[in-house]
């Protein structure tokens, strides 16, 4: 999850920061979910949700539930597709706030892939 600070000096992105002061940066344009619903949050904190399921329900959230774009001051859920050894290059999934946030990860890796845990920290 990351704070969103404003927009780069490239066009067409966001900057923000993770709570380890990482840079992250992402698509400006993005419409994404107001927030997660409570369901998907429950499967992510018992670990009873894969990747692909994920994947489908928020895309299905982002065409069918309330959506918004992202600005500055906003916390948004970020998935990192890359990075280098400054940056973070990310893919913006929703927006939530620290209590939800804390609440669904519950001291686990947010998000799987390929269906085994993200266990390095970036």
């Amino acid at each position: 999850m990351v704070l969103v600070e404003g927009n780069t000096k490239y066009p067409g992105q966001l900057k923000g920061r993770t709570d380890t002061n990482r840079i992250a940066v992402f698509d400006s344009t993005a419409k994404v979910p107001e927030k997660i619903p409570y369901s998907i949050g429950e499967m992510i904190r018992n670990n009873s949700i894969k990747k692909e399921e994920f994947d489908n329900r928020i895309k299905d959230l982002k065409t069918n539930g309330e959506v918004s774009s992202i600005q500055k001051g906003d916390y948004v859920i970020v998935r990192c597709d890359d990075h280098s050894s400054r940056t973070l290059f990310c893919t913006p999934i929703a927006k939530a706030t620290l209590s939800d946030f804390t609440y669904f990860a519950n001291k686990r890796p947010f998000f799987v892939l390929d269906d085994y845990p993200v266990s390095k920290s970036f």
